[in-house]
């Protein structure tokens, strides 16, 4: 069974929603709209008019000294979005920042379900939601990261004509993603007076109500282990591995039932994997030879994968599992849990391998090599 995720962290507790706090209360103060820039935002900061964290005294003269100039910036650890446009207390706008290459990434891998999150903060502050595609366009015809990029054109059409539609902004670059935030921040004020009231009161959907700083704040869903071990498979999208996982289907007893079957024997577990179905009627697996193949032969081949998978759990980092992988074979870990056991020094924490064997620990399987 997959380990329990730990309880979610009260967002009003962390350091992050009292500097947040005290830059909404700071914006009161101001008659123009600043700019909440996530801290892993980093790489921009340089072409930023970036800003002290304000204290409960400081006046308005003090937000503009800078000598990039332009909009204030002040830096903040968010979990929604990746800049925030505040004025007078309200979150006018959130943004998520995206390469074209990101965007790609998000489709293929199913994590395209984070536009849920956005639109949540959208109902609960009132604000407007936004993506800020970075870099050149891909040309029309053309795959990215092997998606092609029509999908990519379909999927932000469909989001933009959403009853709750996703706003556009397009860059060229790292230097010019600065300006489009800029002249976001500054169209904000010009729109109809009014349209960004109090907070929505209808927030039963979380435990902060309209408290925009606990909104900003709220711990990301934690995916369960066992679906980001399926979802690291090659052919398996993260939608499709959830899908499995509300089945019972997991990655270890795949491998169990896969491991010296001969291909023209079907397990049942296997003969399920096959019947399973999306709501539309597609497959939830299309490629079940390739990934039929890579479960099955977890303890041959190439180690890329097997680090990949192992990356997948908590606790446990890339290096960590690429370092584990040269330890042993994934397969073999898999088929005996306590093989961890032997060695006095492993590449992982004690708390990751515990999560490992538990993870690992099928009942009703046999285990036992033949």
């Amino acid at each position: 069974m997959s380990s329990s995720p730990p309880a979610a962290k009260d967002p009003t507790k962390t350091a992050g929603y009292a500097k947040l706090n005290k830059i909404l209360k700071f914006s009161k103060k101001l008659s123009y709209a600043i700019i909440v820039a996530d801290t892993r935002e980093k790489g921009l900061f340089p072409y930023m008019n970036m800003q002290k964290i304000p204290s409960d005294d400081d006046q308005e003269s003090k937000a503009s000294d800078s000598d990039n100039g332009g909009i204030p910036v002040y830096s903040v650890q968010l979990t929604v979005g990746d800049f925030a446009i505040v004025y007078k207390g309200q979150i006018l706008a959130i943004v998520e920042r995206k390469s074209w290459t990101d965007m790609a990434a998000s489709l293929r891998d199913g994590r395209s379900k984070n536009i849920t999150k956005l639109r949540k903060a959208r109902t609960d502050l009132r604000a407007r939601i936004y993506y800020l595609l970075e870099g050149r366009r891909p040309a029309r015809n053309s795959l990215v990261g092997r998606v092609p990029m029509k999908a990519i054109t379909s999927h932000l059409r469909h989001i933009q004509g959403h009853p709750e539609g996703v706003g556009m902004l397009f860059s060229r670059n790292l230097e010019d993603t600065p300006l489009e935030l800029q002249d976001l921040a500054a169209s904000m004020l010009t729109l109809k007076s009014g349209e960004f009231g109090a907070p929505s009161e209808d927030c039963e959907s979380t435990a902060v109500g309209g408290d925009p700083a606990a909104i900003m704040m709220t711990p990301m869903e934690e995916t369960p282990d066992h679906i980001g071990m399926l979802s690291a498979v090659r052919g398996i999208a993260a939608h499709s591995a959830t899908v499995l996982f509300d089945m019972g289907i997991t990655l270890p007893a795949l491998h169990l039932a896969l491991h010296k079957t001969p291909a023209d024997v079907t397990p049942e577990i296997w003969q399920r994997v096959l019947a399973a179905r999306h709501k539309d009627g597609k497959r939830v697996i299309s490629q079940h030879k390739v990934v039929r193949s890579t479960i099955a032969n977890l303890s041959n081949g190439g180690k890329k994968m097997p680090a990949r998978i192992l990356a997948a759990i908590s606790g446990i980092s890339p290096k960590s599992a690429k370092a584990l992988c040269e330890m042993f074979k994934l397969g073999d870990i898999i088929r005996n849990p306590s093989l961890l056991d032997n060695p006095k020094k492993l590449p992982i924490t004690k708390k990751a391998k515990a999560t490992l064997q538990t993870l690992f620990a099928v009942p009703g399987e046999d285990k036992k090599e033949e």
